[in-house]
């Protein structure tokens, strides 16, 4: 088996365990514990929210960074990042189509979480959520590291820890404002 094979099974399995959790803490526990059983599904549909965000994301980084003739060289499973894309091995183009893909694939999230999961309860309620919060982050993390590529060509993403606290604090209040308007109006 390739190792980026390997990388498809690991997150596919990750999804798959995290949304199974999360629909039967969302399903069982939240109509039979009480709150116990909401806060349960509650942190269930936001860690399943993340893991899936996440992987679509780092999927999404992939794939279009391969689309555009990148070349991405696959990372070991337990590392995060699921490959390297070494920016002196590739053209401006690639860089830029790997970067927005990975900023355009957690939004992906959202749509299929109103569709199937629409916030009528509260673990699918912190599922939306935690959706909108993840796509928000990852664009405002990682979008004015790629509107400054343009100007200057390709560019390491290194970012504060500060940085990364306000983007999560923004993220938060942007994906709880969205998630109220979309919850009034289901």
């Amino acid at each position: 088996m390739t190792a980026l094979a390997k990388l498809a099974w690991r997150d596919g399995l990750l999804v798959v365990v995290a949304v199974g959790a999360w629909i039967v803490f969302d399903g069982w526990t939240a109509r039979h514990a009480g709150v116990l059983g909401a806060a349960a599904a509650v942190a269930a549909g936001i860690l399943a929210s993340l893991v899936t965000g996440y992987v679509a994301h780092e999927w999404g980084h992939l794939v279009a960074a391969i689309w555009a003739g990148g070349k991405a060289h696959p990372n070991a499973l337990t590392n995060p990042q699921l490959f390297r894309f070494d920016l002196e091995e590739n053209e401006a183009r690639a860089y830029q189509w790997m970067g927005w893909g990975g900023n355009l694939a957690p939004w992906l999230v959202v749509p299929a979480a109103l569709v199937w999961a629409p916030p009528d309860s509260p673990g699918r309620a912190a599922f939306l959520l935690a959706a909108i919060a993840g796509a928000a982050f990852v664009n405002l993390t990682e979008c004015p590291v790629l509107l400054r590529s343009l100007r200057e060509g390709p560019v390491r993403l290194e970012v504060s820890a500060a940085v990364y606290t306000r983007n999560a604090m923004v993220a938060v209040v942007v994906a709880a404002a969205v998630t109220a308007v979309l919850g009034g109006a289901g």
